[in-house]
């Protein structure tokens, strides 16, 4: 167990780790967790990084068993809030088939334009 209520390896464990991984973050440092009133917490070197909740949804997504070709795959999704202790860029993608959700992403506020990536390129953002 991280904390009280929260095990290594859950869906919540996992984002702050796949977070570390995405070098624009620049979620850099040893990682401990705390278990906090709105999920857990990340701290790098003592610091708050990050704070994650998930949230199980019940639903089967009959894409990911065609995509498997049969192979019995897990049936549940998560839906997840991330808050960051600054600003970060995104879009965010996390995860196992992280790119299949990508057209079901929605910003929490109405952002245009485009985002810098950590190569040469540019990704323009959906509205």
């Amino acid at each position: 167990m991280l904390t009280e209520h929260y095990q290594k390896d859950s869906p919540e464990h996992q984002v702050l780790q796949y977070l570390q991984y995405l070098t624009w973050l620049g979620l850099r440092g040893t990682p401990t967790y705390q278990e906090q009133e709105a999920g857990l917490a990340l701290f790098l070197e003592g610091e708050f990084a990050a704070i994650v909740q998930c949230e199980e949804f019940d639903r089967f997504w009959t894409w990911e068993a065609d995509c498997r070709r049969g192979k019995k795959v897990g049936r549940k999704g998560y839906f997840v809030q991330i808050q960051f202790a600054t600003p970060v860029i995104g879009p965010i993608t996390i995860g196992y088939a992280a790119h299949y959700g990508l057209g079901a992403m929605r910003g929490c506020r109405g952002v245009e334009g485009t985002i810098a990536q950590d190569v040469d390129a540019t990704l323009p953002l959906a509205i």
